[in-house]
């Protein structure tokens, strides 16, 4: 085992990501860029705003994350699909308890 010197680089990386991060994460991902592609726009925006770029894993969950949200339907859009007979009256219920209802049909 080596006694001293520089074996490699080590980067230094977030514990927590700060409110600007995650805005541009959000304003970044447009349902079909890359995770990497995202990553490498939020590392530089830190290197921006002089704060400590996020691991790739944690920008990876987070915008995986907000995909996952985002691809669930609004209680006014369900309300809305009721009332035009697009979806059945339990899926309201269903909706509101948090069962969940599939996308749009």
């Amino acid at each position: 085992m080596p006694t001293g010197g520089t074996i490699g680089t080590v980067t230094a990386q977030a514990p927590r990501i700060g409110r600007k991060l995650l805005e541009a994460i959000v304003d970044g991902d447009d349902g079909f860029t890359s995770y990497a592609e995202i990553n490498r726009r939020v590392g530089a925006k830190a290197a921006e705003i002089g704060l400590t770029k996020p691991s790739c894993e944690q920008v990876r969950y987070l915008v995986h994350e907000l995909r996952r949200r985002r691809a669930r339907p609004r209680t006014r859009d369900v309300l809305l699909d009721v009332v035009l007979r697009v979806r059945p009256v339990d899926a309201i219920t269903d909706h509101l308890s948090g069962v969940g209802v599939n996308p749009r049909p």
